[in-house]
């Protein structure tokens, strides 16, 4: 089962710096709105 949350982790890491960033983006709101 680790090797399948090592996939997951690595997303979820690469998500969060990721959704930081887009969120002092003024277009984030949009980006957020369409990836939902």
């Amino acid at each position: 089962m680790s090797k399948e949350i090592d996939p997951t982790a690595a997303r979820s890491q690469r998500d969060v710096p990721e959704t930081e960033t887009r969120i002092d983006c003024p277009s984030s709101n949009d980006l957020r709105r369409l990836a939902v």
